[in-house]
């Protein structure tokens, strides 16, 4: 059974059981997603996938759709909320020592 919901103003469908950071993936809608894994599920530690849902922010990862929400993955709070999710990740990554481990992924990262 498909799930009707509205996804950044415009109607999507999702597949029932389906998590929102899947059906974001699906349909190529860019949204972070640094701890997130399909075979691992939502390990919910970064908080980068922050997205709006019915006016409050969650975690894309972990949130099952359900039949009429209303998700906005590009308004100003989810996107303030990933920005600052995505330097906090970044700066702990850097003082671990991991950031060489990006270097590959993200052109422009500084070496340490």
């Amino acid at each position: 059974m498909d799930i009707k919901l509205t996804l950044d103003g415009n109607a999507a469908e999702a597949k029932e059981h389906e998590l929102l950071i899947e059906l974001l993936q699906r349909r190529d809608t860019k949204v972070p997603a640094v701890c997130y894994h399909h075979q691992l599920g939502p390990i919910q530690t970064c908080d980068t996938c922050l997205v709006e849902v019915n006016g409050k922010l969650v975690r894309a990862c972990a949130t099952p759709i359900v039949e009429g929400m209303e998700v906005a993955t590009k308004s100003p709070r989810a996107d303030a909320a990933q920005r600052v999710r995505r330097y906090q990740s970044f700066l702990y990554l850097q003082q671990s020592g991991s950031v060489r481990t990006l270097r590959p992924l993200r052109p422009g990262v500084p070496e340490r």
